[in-house]
């Protein structure tokens, strides 16, 4: 896909961990992304600019940061043995040439699966995107992924979204009602934790969550 890193030094790839591996190159990314990006800042007119005056606006960080999680979650599928990436991006779904923007595709080999998951840092959706999302995911974007990949016609075809702001589910608050709508219409919803176990990756809940904290005060020192 589009925008993944290769690995320096991949021969030496192994002697890290994959997890610390995932790591560096996710703060490499924060650097280059985001502390070293163009940021919209907040202007006079608003609350926060009569309080701290010119700062980056945090909605612009989260927005910027959304995009974090479609490099972490391919390069995590890159590195993955018995995974395929397939492209990403936005591309053609039907043939009347209609475009969407298909977020993380891959094969799982060894259990001929094929699976596409919409990416949502945030779960809790305005009521208005949920039925657009479920649109997308169910009558676009499914329909389209075995005319695409005719190699792959015996390979069952399993779709969601990974809600990926949280680990899991233990202790959720905000966004319940979201993910119901969701999975009343059959659209499942999974978290970190599930991803990681369908491409096999170790990669603890308080290890993860420490680290995405990490970032966040890498962000919060440099540009708040």
């Amino acid at each position: 896909c589009d925008g993944i890193e290769k690995i320096d030094g991949v021969s030496n790839m192994k002697e890290k961990s994959d997890v610390e591996v995932i790591k560096n190159e996710g703060k490499k990314w924060v650097k280059k992304h985001i502390l070293n990006s163009s940021m919209k800042t907040t202007e006079e007119g608003s609350l926060t600019f009569a309080l701290w005056g010119s700062t980056p606006s945090k909605q612009s960080i989260s927005i910027k940061f959304g995009k974090f999680g479609e490099y972490i979650f391919k390069r995590i599928i890159k590195i993955s043995p018995g995974m395929k990436l397939l492209k990403c991006g936005v591309q053609v779904v039907n043939e009347k040439g209609k475009k969407k923007d298909i977020d993380l595709i891959w094969i799982d080999e060894e259990k001929k699966t094929l699976r596409y998951r919409e990416l949502k840092g945030n779960i809790e959706m305005d009521s208005e995107k949920i039925p657009v999302t479920i649109d997308k995911i169910k009558d676009e974007i499914f329909p389209c992924l075995k005319n695409k990949y005719p190699e792959y016609k015996d390979f069952e075809v399993d779709i969601g979204i990974l809600a990926w702001g949280i680990y899991n589910r233990d202790g959720l608050k905000k966004g319940l009602s979201q993910i119901k709508k969701c999975e009343e219409k059959n659209v499942k919803v999974e978290h970190v934790e599930n991803f990681f176990k369908l491409v096999n990756f170790d990669w603890s809940k308080d290890d993860y969550n420490q680290y995405i904290r990490f970032l966040g005060s890498m962000i919060k020192d440099a540009l708040l």
